[in-house]
């Protein structure tokens, strides 16, 4: 985003430099082109505000805003590699979500208690991958499970289901299921969702899996199978890195 600085600098050059000098055509396109850009700004209900969520075609980080959107990220970045503040219990977990950032492959499990820098973690992994000009997504298994009821839901008869689920299953690039266990769905859902992960791990797609739940708990809560896929440390697909650590939110493990 251009400062504040950079605008006044740039008007300055554009102006005459002698009394009675006048602007040249382009500095003079220039400059009006500058204060309809600041008009607008002033005027759109979007780019007047601070929301991050606030899309307009005339806002200057307008398409970063919509590929952070659709990787299921806030903009701006702030859960990056650099804001992680590393403590005793976190030095593998940065080190592996590092890695699968710079080189998706296999699967990564982060467990740990609520407020061990799970998330951040993983979303500094997709954030990673798209200031690298790829793509990746984070999502919760909640919202997951939503996005897929709501296209089950859909009564339009040119809507295949089958088709955008299926496409869930195969997306080649990096994708993070974030708190894995705390989703409370239907036996329908449960299904979906296992077959999402199932397939993921049978392809070895790239997959980041956050959850607060160990093996035996997280069965309970999401299912067997997936917890099987989840927790595998014997074939060598899964790293399963347990962040032990206090919450950074209240210092309390």
């Amino acid at each position: 985003m251009t400062s504040l600085g950079e605008i006044l600098r740039g008007m300055t050059e554009r102006l005459p430099s002698a009394p009675g000098q006048k602007l040249s055509d382009e500095n003079l396109q220039a400059l009006l082109a500058h204060e309809e850009k600041q008009r607008h700004r002033r005027k759109c209900p979007l780019c007047s505000g601070n929301d991050p969520r606030a899309l307009c075609t005339n806002d200057p980080e307008y398409r970063q805003k919509i590929k952070y959107r659709a990787a299921g990220v806030p903009f701006p970045a702030r859960m990056t590699f650099d804001a992680f503040k590393i403590v005793r219990g976190t030095e593998k977990a940065i080190v592996e979500a590092k890695l699968m950032a710079d080189s998706p492959q296999s699967w990564l499990t982060l467990l740990g208690m609520y407020g061990t820098g799970k998330s951040h973690l993983a979303m500094a992994a997709v954030y990673t991958r798209l200031q690298a000009g790829h793509f990746a997504w984070f999502i919760t298994s909640g919202k997951l499970l939503d996005r897929w009821r709501s296209w089950f839901d859909r009564k339009d008869e040119q809507f295949d289901f089958s088709e955008r689920f299926e496409r869930d299953c195969n997306a080649p690039y990096l994708v993070v299921v974030d708190d894995l266990g705390s989703e409370r769905g239907t036996e329908w859902a449960t299904e979906r969702l296992t077959m999402f992960l199932d397939h993921r791990y049978g392809r070895n797609l790239p997959t980041v899996i956050t959850t607060n739940y160990p093996k035996e708990v997280l069965a309970e809560r999401s299912g067997g199978r997936i917890a099987d896929r989840v927790f595998d440390r014997r074939t060598g697909m899964v790293k399963v890195v347990y962040m032990d650590c206090s919450s950074y939110r209240t210092g309390k493990g």
